[in-house]
């Protein structure tokens, strides 16, 4: 590990690559049961949009935000909701109240799921509302929706990302 001086307090990490990158990858198959916890770790828990018993295909909203802190969650695999409620999970405090879906191995997907036509020529305020909609968020612990960060720099005049 060495210190990166051109990044206050910043270190940079030895890629350590070589040990895998000639292993080949595998494919695991999803699980039977997943669980979709409602608190996104924003500090903002979403509202369940689904109710027990109710088929979920790909892409189906599972969680809708109750305020600009937190992304709708959509399904990832298709079958039926069987629990919705307080469960273990990797929140602070190690339970929060969660969607539990059993896989139907059949990967049904929402017929409206498709790219959009032309995205560069996509008005700005357009695209928020379609990040908005799909739940994309950041990676950096939070969650925090990308609309939300984008819309902010609109209204500060940001020209360029």
């Amino acid at each position: 590990m060495a210190r990166n001086d051109a990044f206050p307090a910043g270190l940079v990490l030895d890629a350590r690559k070589a040990e895998t990158a000639a292993t080949p990858l595998d494919e695991v198959p999803a699980p039977r049961f997943l669980r979709f916890a409602l608190d996104q770790g924003s500090g903002s828990e979403l509202r369940a949009a689904v109710a027990v018993g109710e088929p979920v295909v790909i892409g189906t909203v599972l969680g809708v935000p109750l305020d600009d802190f937190a992304a709708p969650l959509h399904s990832s695999v298709s079958g039926r909701v069987v629990a919705i409620g307080a469960m273990d999970s990797a929140a602070e405090g190690g339970a929060c109240t969660c969607i539990e879906i059993e896989n139907d191995g059949l990967d049904a997907r929402d017929s409206n799921l498709r790219a959009p036509d032309a995205p560069d020529a996509i008005d700005p305020a357009v695209l928020v509302g379609l990040l908005r909609q799909a739940g994309i968020a950041g990676l950096g612990g939070a969650a925090f929706p990308t609309a939300t960060k984008l819309a902010s720099a609109h209204d500060q005049s940001v020209q360029t990302l």
